[in-house]
């Protein structure tokens, strides 16, 4: 629609952008040109036309010559360092609403002002766009109050307004809206372009541009996925930390109920606390993790001697706990896991006497139909029965030696074998019916007392499928057919391809050529089908190829963690995801010389590694670090080794150098089933706090656990590090909150044991002797712990939890103490508030003292003692004592009475 004349009419031709944006003229959207132009003049009120001429002012009379600006800020205003900006960058103008009178301009002789007045006027009427643009005065503002406002506090200068309708401010700030460009009026969705130069940022940019700059885009996409609640934490009051309580999950709310309840210091921050608590919960909490995934072999290792010295070529176990044996030379050697030969035969030494001597180059066990395979020196596989070793058949006429030699069982009645040879090829031989097929192969000619078929008529028999994969470019290593993965890998040492996993059978096409193949076999054509030995190369989309600096020597495949592991002669062990050959996801650093061997044990998550220096690491697949290390000089292996086999139903790994040697993990004894086991070492002692019912128990191994009373079920873990001494002694302090606990090294600790955290060491200078018992005791208004032991003589610390000192030394010892004390080791002690303190001895003597005066209050000698002081090997101590309030003298008296046991 359009108007004409003020009626509305229809114009066939109208645009939508001729309709929504009309032409205005003298728009402030018409002509954008500088402020500072000779041929256009803005007024200071952006809503009044733009592009106004001075034609008057350019071409008709001027009035007289304006007086100089008057400067300040400077003494002279001629320096050339004053901060006023030059002639050339300002600009005179109006004021906001004063217009130059007509009459003054056409007939400026009619008014004739005075020269102060003209002064005056001139001076006010003229002010530059430097004033009120840049320094954010407004024209027309009364400056008076201006000394005042500067003295104001900062707050109150928000609640000024101050003009926006200044050039700058209208410029670099937002835009108001203009009613005629509000909402969304253009048929293709775009607005019309905004004024301004600065885009509007929000308080949400900056936090979104920190986050991100302090991760890297692998963290960003493909990094685990946490948030830093550390300047959280620390900007937290108390108050708000109760209120993050009361809205975090049950796990992180139980820390923070724990930090916020159990503070072993109240008097320190809370905020303090609460970091100190979750990070030294996490260190006992990793502390506990590996002392449950300790692990160690039992050394040195069990050793048998080989007979000749002659090489073993392979290792297996069988299901019955049986380890087999074979040595180049042909010997087969059947062991219990304690390394006692069972049976021992030559199988290549028997028969007739012209045979050639031939070598064995490794064998395999096929369980499921009591067989033992072995491949020869002379091209041959050769099937034995494992039970009796006496020869079943072979397949001879190979073309290459099988240097590496696997068996697998692939499904019901059938079976696949490989072998790699030096050409860098693998050969695989798939059978099915393999019950009738070794039994029609155990009916056939004999050559050297051994029924014999050659290659060429197995492959074409109906139930053999033959493939010769070309893989590498040189001789093979390893090679292993994985059912789980549909694959079989193999590696070498050569760089570019260090380990391929593949797949069995080759594309359709050569499928479907193998099928005829077998069909005309089967039906029993004339057509003679020859054997090819030219081996095949996969395509790329059937294999994955894994590059690796000088090589793989071995290697191991996880289908239960889907992990692959090498190791070669860069002394490095790579873990790699076998889907992905790109980059591994870990290596494990240690090894001193080339790698010989690894494996995988799924049950356990471990990793055995083996190398050429004897050295054997167990390693943690989660954590990847090593949790074990037997040297050479430790497990008593000598030699060059050449063969090695885990056993993971024995927990044992058996290793072939000069000696056969098995080193056998040590594994914690099971226990009846109806008892539980809470700790794996002697229980020491152990206490009960009211303040949290808990109960807290201690061991020799310095490990110390937290147990809820009411569930039974464990709470806290830590200690059972190696620079902490078995811990014999233990007790709260008077709130139930901190753990003192006293040791064989002669020192006393004191814990919180919510976290963890050592708060204090207790220590006399000088040698230090077994502490056998501490208390904590408080004498009017001061706390104090008190520990005896071995050095028979009573240490003095006092409890000052402001003092941040870690480590405390005792007060002076009592002269009672020193000149009348106990002459043998004090096994206990035990306090009567509000102060009496009694002690007792091994030679069975009590002494109670006073604990304000150091004196000695009196003294109780065991009677059995003197009556058998002559009795040798008699037990007279006293391991325990204890004060008892007697209910039925309160009444008249405080008396106590003192209770002391011991074997007499």
């Amino acid at each position: 629609m359009a108007t004409k004349e003020g009626k509305q009419w229809w114009d066939p031709y109208e645009t939508c952008h001729r309709r929504q944006f009309v032409y205005r003229p003298n728009s402030a959207a018409e002509i954008l040109l500088c402020p500072t132009s000779t041929s256009f003049i803005n007024p200071y009120s952006q809503s009044g036309p733009f592009g106004s001429t001075v034609y008057n002012k350019d071409f008709y009379w001027k009035p007289a010559c304006k007086p100089e600006c008057i400067r300040t800020g400077t003494a002279s205003g001629q320096r050339r360092n004053n901060p006023h900006p030059s002639q050339s960058f300002m600009m005179w103008r109006l004021p906001r609403d004063a217009t130059r009178s007509p009459e003054y301009v056409r007939f400026p002789c009619k008014c004739p002002p005075s020269e102060g007045e003209i002064c005056k006027a001139l001076t006010a009427q003229y002010c530059s766009t430097y004033r009120c643009d840049f320094m954010g005065m407004p024209q027309g503002c009364d400056h008076s109050n201006d000394a005042e406002r500067r003295l104001a506090p900062l707050h109150s200068r928000r609640h000024v307004p101050l003009s926006t309708d200044t050039e700058m401010r209208d410029s670099y700030r937002q835009p108001k809206q203009k009613p005629e460009v509000m909402g969304n009026h253009s048929h293709y969705s775009c607005n019309v372009a905004r004024r301004g130069i600065v885009p509007t940022v929000v308080q949400r940019h900056f936090h979104t541009q920190q986050k991100g700059s302090v991760l890297t885009t692998y963290d960003r996409f493909c990094g685990k996925r946490a948030t830093d609640v550390t300047p959280v934490i620390t900007s937290l009051l108390p108050q708000e930390l109760q209120q993050l309580h009361r809205i975090l999950p049950g796990e992180e709310k139980e820390a923070v109920k724990t930090v916020l309840s159990k503070d072993a210091y109240p008097n320190n921050g809370e905020k303090g606390q609460f970091c100190t608590h979750m990070l030294q919960e996490h260190k006992e909490k990793e502390e506990s993790a590996r002392r449950s995934k300790q692990v160690a072999f039992t050394l040195p290792a069990t050793m048998k001697a080989l007979g000749h010295g002659i090489p073993v070529v392979n290792i297996q176990s069988t299901h019955d706990g049986t380890i087999i044996t074979v040595q180049e030379d042909g010997a087969v050697c059947f062991w219990n896991p304690e390394l006692k030969a069972q049976r021992t035969k030559h199988i290549f030494n028997e028969g007739p006497a012209n045979r050639k001597s031939k070598w064995a180059s490794d064998f395999s066990v096929m369980t499921e139909y009591n067989k033992l395979m072995i491949g020869t020196g002379d091209r041959e596989i050769q099937l034995y029965e494992l039970s009796t070793l006496e020869p079943y058949c072979q397949i001879n006429a190979l073309d290459t030696v099988p240097l590496t030699l696997d068996y697998s069982y692939t499904g019901p009645d059938k079976c696949c074998i490989l072998y790699g040879d030096a050409e860098g090829c693998v050969t695989i031989i798939l059978i099915s019916s393999v019950g009738d097929t070794l039994r029609l192969w155990n009916k056939l000619p004999k050559v050297g007392n051994i029924p014999n078929i050659v290659i060429d008529n197995a492959v074409v028999s109906p139930n053999v499928t033959f493939v010769r994969w070309k893989v590498h470019h040189d001789w093979v290593t390893q090679a292993k057919y994985f059912q789980s993965f549909q694959a079989v890998v193999s590696s070498s040492n050569e760089e570019s391809s260090s380990l391929v996993i593949g797949c069995v059978l080759p594309l359709t096409d050569a499928e479907q050529q193998l099928s005829e193949i077998r069909e005309a076999c089967y039906e029993g054509k004339t057509k003679r089908v020859q054997l090819s030995w030219t081996p095949q190369v996969r395509a790329s989309c059937d294999q994955r190829v894994f590059t690796i600096h000088k090589g793989v020597k071995t290697f191991d495949l996880c289908p239960k963690h889907s992990l692959l592991v090498t190791g070669g002669m860069d002394r490095l062990i790579r873990m790699w995801n076998p889907h992905f050959s790109g980059k591994p996801t870990g290596i494990l650093k240690g090894h001193s010389a080339p790698i010989f061997y690894v494996c995988i044990s799924s049950e356990d998550s471990q990793i055995f590694s083996v190398s050429v220096d004897s050295t054997v690491k167990i390693w943690d697949i989660q954590d990847q670090c090593c949790l074990f290390t037997a040297d050479p000089k430790a497990s008593g292996i000598h030699g060059d080794i050449s063969v090695c086999s885990y056993s993971s139903a024995m927990k044992s790994l058996f290793i072939a150098a000069d000696c056969m040697a098995a080193l056998s993990l040590k594994i914690r004894p099971k226990f009846c089933s109806r008892l539980i086991v809470s700790h794996n070492e002697p229980v020491m002692c152990c206490g009960y706090t009211e303040e949290f019912r808990q109960v807290v128990s201690c061991t020799e191994g310095s490990v110390v656990k937290v147990w809820d009373f009411d569930t039974g079920c464990q709470v806290f873990e830590f200690g059972g590090t190696r620079d902490l001494s078995a811990i014999t002694c233990m007790t709260f302090d008077s709130n139930g909150r901190r753990l003192i606990t006293g040791g064989r090294d002669g020192c006393l600790k004191i814990w919180n044991f919510n976290n963890g955290q050592c708060l204090k060491t207790l220590k006399k200078d000088g040698e230090c002797q077994e502490v056998c018992d501490c208390i904590f005791l408080k004498v009017h208004r001061n706390c104090y712990v008190m520990s005896v032991g071995r050095d028979r003589k009573i240490d003095i610390y006092s409890d000052i939890p402001e003092d941040l000192h870690h480590a405390q030394k005792p007060q002076p010892s009592w002269q009672d103490d020193l000149k009348n004390g106990h002459n043998e080791d004090i096994l206990c002690v035990v306090q009567c508030p509000p102060s009496l303190l009694a002690t007792s001895s091994y030679d069975g003597e009590i002494i109670v003292w006073n604990v304000v005066s150091g004196r000695i209050q009196c003294r109780f000698v065991s009677p059995h003692s003197t009556e058998h002081q002559d009795a040798e090997g008699l037990d007279t101590s006293v391991p325990s004592i204890i004060f008892l309030k007697n209910p039925k003298l309160q009444q008249f008296s405080s008396a106590t009475a003192l209770l002391s046991s011991g074997p007499m």
